[in-house]
This record gives C-alpha cells, sequence and structure tokens, in this order.
C-alpha cells in the first residue's frame, strides 16, 4: 500500500465516521476519481 493508498483510505475513513457521529443516517462514497456518492447520487463512474 502505497502512502498516497493509506492517506486516500485514511480520509474516507474519517469521512465515514463523521457523518455517523454526527447522526447522518445516510453515508457518502469519495470515488477515486474525487467525486462523492450519496442519497439520491448517482454511483461512482467506472
Amino acid at each position: 500500500m502505497s502512502n498516497a493508498d493509506l492517506s486516500f483510505a485514511i480520509l474516507r475513513g474519517v469521512a465515514l465516521a463523521g457523518a455517523n457521529l454526527s447522526g447522518v443516517t445516510w453515508f457518502y462514497t469519495i470515488c477515486p476519481n474525487g467525486t462523492t456518492t450519496g442519497q439520491g447520487s448517482p454511483p461512482c463512474a467506472p
């Protein structure tokens, strides 16, 4: 795992944990291309 991959994983984990801790009932995922998905949003583009 490269440093970039590790940093990305940490950022994604923080985003998900933050959404959960703030009481938000839906999750969003940071896509590899930098976009995000969430409730009512399209899935990550290939």
